[in-house]
């Protein structure tokens, strides 16, 4: 093998053409990523001030430069280094620098982005405030990549996967449309990297640079149109062998040359207005190729797809963009915005290049057109009464919305109407005629001659022929050219070619139709399986009936018995409190020793503890800490010593279990019994305070103390420490001085359903 054919070879192998688009990629991010970086950060977000006559900072970077130096809402007078003092304006923070029209405010922009730049590079700038104060910044040498906002990155992709896409159909199918494809996907790569860098700029880049890459941006658009214009010269069919492209990529090249020098009259006549009068004459094109395919329906849905989806998606940028600033407004999106909501329609084209299923396009053709129209309709009613009759934004959008609800919807639902009623009615007549020929006497003698006869009759194919490989059930072929029909009740499988006479493709429905058709048979045997089918699914349902049935009637006496369980349980608690609880009470009032009241005290409690897990309804903390309150300080009174209760309000509203409350209850209970009958302080200090769902309890007292890493823990302490750590909770001791600190921390433990 000669060098010459491992060099052809290597061309037309698909891995060649992906792997320079991955290269060129990677440089070109590789590009940005230098550029963007390598300019002076502050750190600072700018925005236009409210009356559109300032700029405000609006975020500041935390660690950047200008943190603790500049506020957000610091609105920014005047930016000075080296002798130079220049005031920020709104112009100098627009997106894109093509958002003027005449050279000359063109020129002042890129003026002021060099000023700006040259300010910003000194090691030290003076930012000064409307209220005259001074802030002396240090910026950064160069940006980090991390700053970079997300616009950058998804702008970055846009033009990557543009690339990679168009790159990707035109390795597997070199076709003169595949190429143009592939230039108008290296447009858009041009325009995506080098909007990236200059529309997500700080505050300025160097006047050569920003100026570079607005040419370049220009240029990749200008390319894009005249590869999409070219397109629709040669797709689906050539029109001529006039070499229209090369006259349009001439014509777009002498354009930019002239834009470039400012020779032209503004930015409008060397960028918009080429690349919108590019889709006027594509849809022109259109129309041509409309006429051109006529008898060819695979080369007219291709046609549809790629005018539905690429046409309708650069009227809709243009519309967003173009438009509004033709007419001295700003876009009514951003423009990383509208690069989102064309990557979707860029990608989309693939399918129709390699006409990927183009006959389910005629299912949704009319409905797609008719949403698009109406949100045309929207846009260019809004614009209409915000640009010449100067109403207000709002209102003119409600005016719009109210106007194409009123006036368009119901039009568009009338044309629906008569446009489907004469299809449907004209199929459904066709589809009798065919059941009847299938149905009538005699078919059983020439039901071969028959079957074909109502299939020609329903779908009109240019050709009806045998086929030598019948499917098992109907499918399209050819790209929708071709619908395969099997055999049915010993009639051969046949081949229907270009239906309704080559003016359409075949469609779902036509598959749908032709299986309906194919069943006519066997329609007898398949309602009488069906029918059997119906009498056992309705015996299944009477058994699923009768056991649900049973099921709950059992699970109603099931419940039955545990409500009756449940109420004479409550009724033993009720008793249980009422009786033992009276006679602990008394025990309490009439105990002449202190030690005995404490105890029947103590036992009442463990009463009420008992008898309240019953109900098991949560309480807020505020009434569980004043119930534990009050209960801390009538035991305390009784054992002459003084309680100060300190508590902070939960930051989040806590509800306490009923078996949170009740063991908690008794730990906090068993501590003060521990203090009062080993310490007697003078004063027990009670905090309990909220950390989310936990609670954290501290109880402080001096009095006589040991050591308590010496205790022995007896059957009090292991009780606290047993029922905390059964709520997931600790408990701990320590000695600050002469004051010993009690510390346990444990869930409110909310509780679950059953």
């Amino acid at each position: 093998m000669t060098l010459r054919d491992t060099v052809q070879r290597w061309r037309d192998a698909p891995v060649s053409v992906l792997g320079v688009a991955t290269l060129a990629i990677f440089i070109g991010i590789t590009l940005s990523l230098q550029l963007a970086g390598s300019v002076p950060w502050l750190g600072l977000q700018f925005e236009p001030t409210a009356d559109g006559r300032g700029v405000v900072v609006t975020r500041v970077t935390p660690r950047g430069p200008a943190d603790g130096m500049v506020a957000p809402g610091t609105q920014v007078q005047a930016l000075s280094a080296a002798g130079v003092e220049l005031e920020p304006e709104p112009g100098d923070l627009v997106e894109d620098p093509d958002f003027v029209n005449r050279y000359a405010d063109f020129n002042r922009f890129i003026s002021r982005q060099q000023q700006l730049s040259v300010v910003m590079a000194a090691d030290a700038l003076e930012l000064t405030t409307t209220n005259g104060e001074t802030r002396v910044l240090h910026p950064e040498a160069q940006r980090p990549v991390g700053s970079l906002p997300l616009g950058f990155w998804f702008q970055l992709a846009f033009g990557a996967i543009c690339l990679l896409v168009s790159a990707g159909v035109y390795a597997y199918n070199r076709s003169m449309a595949a190429l143009l494809y592939l230039v108008s996907g290296i447009g858009l790569f041009v325009v995506g990297l080098s909007a990236s860098i200059y529309s997500t700029r700080e505050l300025a880049l160097p006047g050569d640079l920003i100026h570079r890459l607005s040419l370049a941006n220009h240029f990749g658009g200008l390319l894009f149109g005249a590869a999409y214009l070219s397109l629709m010269w040669r797709y689906p069919l050539r029109l001529s062998h006039f070499p229209f492209e090369l006259g349009v990529f001439l014509t777009f090249s002498v354009i930019f040359v002239l834009h470039a020098t400012q020779r032209l009259p503004g930015i409008d006549a060397g960028f918009r207005y080429p690349l919108m009068a590019s889709l006027v004459a594509a849809v022109v094109l259109s129309g041509i190729q409309w006429r051109r395919t006529g008898g060819r329906p695979l080369d007219r849905a291709a046609l549809r797809w790629f005018f539905l989806v690429w046409v309708t998606g650069a009227a809709l940028f243009q519309a967003l963009l173009f438009v509004p600033l033709v007419n001295d407004h700003p876009p009514l999106l951003p423009q990383a915005i509208l690069f989102a909501g064309l990557l979707p329609i860029f990608l989309v084209i693939p399918l129709g290049i390699t006409r990927y299923r183009l006959f389910d396009l005629d299912r949704w053709w009319l409905a797609a057109w008719s949403w698009f129209l109406g949100g045309v309709a929207v846009l260019l009613l809004d614009l209409l009464l915000v640009s010449v009759l100067q109403v207000n934004r709002g209102a003119a959008a409600a005016a719009s919305i109210a106007v194409i609800g009123w006036l368009y919807f119901p039009v568009r639902e009338w044309i629906w109407t008569r446009v489907t009623r004469g299809n449907t009615q004209s199929r459904h007549d066709r589809l009798q005629q065919a059941v009847d020929l299938l149905t009538s006497e005699g078919a059983e003698v020439d039901f071969e001659a028959r079957w074909a006869q109502a299939l020609k009759t329903l779908f009109r194919p240019l050709q009806c022929t045998p086929t030598a490989h019948p499917p098992s059930e109907p499918r399209i072929t050819d790209d929708g050219l071709t619908l395969e029909v099997p055999g049915v009740a010993g009639a051969p499988a046949l081949r229907l070619q270009a239906a309704e006479e080559g003016r359409r493709l075949y469609g779902r429905g036509d598959l749908d139709v032709a299986r309906n058709l194919c069943q006519m048979g066997t329609r007898v045997g398949l309602a009488l399986n069906r029918l059997g089918n119906l009498n056992r699914e309705l015996e299944d349902r009477v058994a699923e009936k009768t056991e649900a049935l049973r099921l709950a009637y059992e699970q109603e006496r099931i419940a039955e018995r545990r409500a009756a369980q449940s109420e004479e349980r409550e009724r033993i608690y009720r008793d249980l409190h009422d009786d033992l609880g009276a006679k602990l009470l008394t025990l309490v009032c009439s105990a002449r020793e202190a030690a005995m009241a404490d105890l029947a005290r103590a036992a009442l409690e463990d009463l009420r503890d008992t008898v309240s897990i019953r109900d098991d309804k949560d309480l807020s903390a505020a009434a569980v800490l004043a119930e534990w309150r009050d209960e801390c300080k009538e035991r305390l009174e009784s054992a002459e010593i003084a309680l100060e209760w300190r508590v902070a309000a939960a930051s989040d509203p806590v509800a306490f279990s009923a078996d949170a409350r009740t063991a908690l209850g008794r730990v906090l209970r068993e501590a003060l019994s521990n203090a009062i009958r080993h310490a007697r302080p003078p004063v027990i200090e009670v905090e309990p305070s909220f950390s989310g769902a936990w609670l954290q309890m501290r109880l402080r007292h001096q009095g006589h103390i040991g050591d308590p890493a010496e205790w022995r823990h007896g059957r009090g302490l292991l009780s606290m420490q047993s029922r905390l750590q059964r709520l997931g909770g600790s408990v701990s001791w320590a000695r600050e001085g002469e004051t010993l600190v009690t510390l346990w921390r444990c869930p409110v433990n909310p509780v679950t359903a059953d």
